[in-house]
């Protein structure tokens, strides 16, 4: 495999070659946020980064087993439309969930109900790993009401009115300075002689490791194995602060 290595001058993923290769575009990635493909591919041939683009985030929206109301995950939904994110459906691939609970505690029974609501926002990668601190937030009525209904739905507007605050003050300022997507695209320089099936398996395997062993990097997922015209693409979730702080590290 050419000498590689990877920088943070150029781009996040910034893979610099030895000088002189060529490198043909190929079509446009069909999906940015495609299925994650088996690991590894076999085929044969080097490996060398071609492109490299930031893409939005694809965030799925999950209201937890426990929530007593859907209408803070379907707020949130609405919200996250309005900057970098795209939401995609439970089951579908995507970079981060987010979990909303939504509880309603009784303090005082009907006839006079009085109710407060405790939500519960968490932030994970596809894989679990939770990427942002919980943030919780309580809300009270202090009118009583005849039943419970009536005071939930006193209160759906101050809980929803939280989500906004929470997707625009909160996950909207920590996402745009700390969690970011790459798409990386790899072409194999295949060579005479190159004819051995586990050549590529191999190179495949230490581009994956390299990606996934970077600090910073939350999650890794091939999205694309064109072997006709020899494309492989990744697409990346990191942490711009941490995979920052070590590339200001490494230059002192």
């Amino acid at each position: 495999m050419k000498k590689m290595f990877f920088s943070g001058a150029a781009g996040a993923f910034a893979l610099l070659a030895a000088a002189g290769c060529s490198v043909l575009t190929p079509k446009p990635l069909a999906d940015a946020n495609g299925e994650a493909l088996p690991e590894p591919v076999s085929y044969y041939g080097d490996i060398e980064l071609f492109e490299e683009k930031n893409v939005p985030l694809a965030v799925t929206v999950i209201s937890s087993a426990a929530s007593e109301d859907v209408s803070p995950a379907e707020t949130m939904k609405s919200a996250l439309t309005k900057f970098d994110v795209n939401c995609v459906p439970y089951g579908k691939p995507s970079d981060l969930k987010i979990n909303v609970d939504s509880v309603y505690q009784e303090i005082t029974p009907a006839p006079k109900c009085r109710l407060s609501h405790l939500l519960s926002i968490s932030v994970s990668a596809a894989d679990g790993t939770k990427l942002l601190p919980t943030w919780e937030h309580k809300t009270e009525v202090q009118q009583a009401y005849a039943n419970n209904e009536e005071a939930k739905a006193k209160l759906r507007p101050q809980i929803n009115e939280s989500v906004n605050v929470w997707v625009k003050n909160y996950f909207n300022k920590s996402t745009e300075n700390v969690l970011k997507v790459s798409i990386v695209r790899f072409r194999l320089s295949r060579g005479v002689g190159e004819l051995d099936p586990l050549r590529f398996e191999g190179d495949l395997r230490k581009v994956l490791n390299r990606l996934r062993e970077i600090n910073g990097v939350a999650d890794v997922r091939m999205i694309e194995a064109d072997k006709k015209n020899r494309i492989a693409s990744f697409r990346v979730l990191y942490r711009k602060d941490v995979f920052l702080k070590k590339q200001i590290q490494k230059q002192k």
